[in-house]
């Protein structure tokens, strides 16, 4: 068995596979869409004769936008797929006033106001209407959840959501920035459990109507329009009060729209191979951030089956193996994959790869990083004196296999 790292340039894929089936691990980038038609070529041509699965940890662009960009699910037959948990993320568990799909969507339409889209963007619904046309299994999972493939079983280690809220801060920015444009009234009840949303709930109404006829097995047109209808009542109702927004507001929002975003890497689907004795192969971290991350590690949650790994051959760095999301408590392993691309300045710090992982080239771990974003050995690590970083070996290729 083996895995394989796309160059997406700053995006997340990765490739399990071995010779009858394979598990795409999402598919997006948030830079030049050039690579994601390159990297779905080769997923097709890779899986010829085998069955493919896909799981996406997250609904971010930069890991799912290869759905709808590339139309790669109506061009190969996926066999089953395996989502967070979408109904999980929309319960409220008492210390909550907006729970995490209200912000996931608010995100998308405060991203689509900074950057003067319309109608707005909701990858959500973009990823719902990319896979109507599929007749095949959905798995929604969170932590305890397990799957099977290639003769081994994977264990679900995050999103806890019993363990997991939007942080009060963010909550209240958010809340505060509605009441500003005019969208939320400023005489809101403190002690409401939950904000209603209006056009948005009504929106996430049909949305998640929309993801359970998928799950059982095929969306229909009527859901669908029904669907668009709503969003457009959402475009048109947020016109009315974005019309003439000051700077200061624009500013607000693009900050408020940041904040957001790094909530919503909170949900990330966190998974390993079963260990055995106390060894396992893989640990996929998708966009966790670092407390919640070492959680995991130090079993600080309820239990859900299998222990943590002291011992790894394989883990994903999280979020592209940046500083945001960095936690010296990554367990032993022999490879770091760090699938960041080349930064582009929008990506601010985003886009560099943390010298952070510095310290396992020369600490008792002793890992050897492997990355997508082929200068950041001459602009990150090398700075620091670490000389060990492999870059992408194969990037001619656009990937880099490892065996598993």
């Amino acid at each position: 068995m083996e895995i394989r790292m796309y160059n997406v340039g700053f995006g997340d894929c990765f490739l399990i596979f071995d010779d009858t089936e394979s598990l795409l691990i999402d598919f997006g980038s948030d830079t030049p869409s050039k690579y994601l038609h390159t990297v779905k070529n080769n997923i097709i041509s890779h899986n010829v004769g085998k069955d493919l699965s896909v799981l996406l940890t997250h609904f971010h662009n930069d890991h799912i936008n290869g759905f709808w960009e590339t139309n790669v699910a109506k061009l190969k037959a996926i066999k089953k797929i395996y989502l967070p948990d979408i109904f999980e993320m929309n319960r409220h568990i008492g210390r909550e006033k907006i729970n995490f799909l209200q912000l996931h969507i608010l995100h998308d339409i405060f991203s689509s106001i900074t950057l003067n889209k319309r109608p707005f963007t909701i990858t959500l619904f973009s990823l719902l209407r990319s896979l109507t046309s599929l007749r095949t299994n959905i798995h929604f999972i969170k932590r305890g959840s397990v799957f099977s493939h290639f003769s081994k079983q994977y264990q679900v280690l995050w999103p806890s959501f019993d363990d997991l809220y939007v942080h009060k801060r963010v909550e209240k920015g958010v809340i505060k920035t509605l009441i500003d444009i005019g969208f939320l009234k400023d005489n809101m009840d403190d002690f409401s459990d939950t904000v209603n949303l209006g056009v948005i709930d009504e929106f996430i109404k049909a949305l998640l109507n929309g993801y359970d006829q998928l799950s059982e097995g095929f969306v229909t047109d009527e859901t669908i329009a029904r669907i668009e209808g709503l969003l457009e009542n959402v475009t048109d109702t947020f016109d009315d009060y974005l019309r003439d927004l000051s700077s200061g507001h624009i500013a607000d929002i693009t900050a408020k729209a940041v904040a957001m975003k790094l909530q919503a890497n909170r949900i990330s689907v966190v998974f390993q191979d079963q260990a055995v004795k106390n060894a396992s192969s893989l640990l996929m971290t998708g966009d966790i951030p670092g407390p919640d991350l070492r959680k995991i590690i130090q079993n600080k949650l309820s239990p859900c089956g299998f222990n943590m790994s002291k011992i790894f051959r394989v883990i994903k760095a999280p979020h592209h193996a940046t500083d945001s999301h960095f936690t010296n408590l990554l367990p032993y392993c022999e490879y770091i994959l760090a699938s960041n691309g080349i930064p582009q300045s929008r990506h601010r710090k985003w886009g560099e790869i943390s010298y952070l992982y510095g310290s396992f080239y020369g600490s008792h771990k002793h890992c050897t990083m492997i990355c997508t974003n082929i200068r950041c050995e001459l602009h990150v690590l090398r700075a620091k004196g670490i000389n060990e970083c492999m870059g992408c070996p194969n990037s001619n290729k656009n990937w880099t296999d490892l065996t598993l």
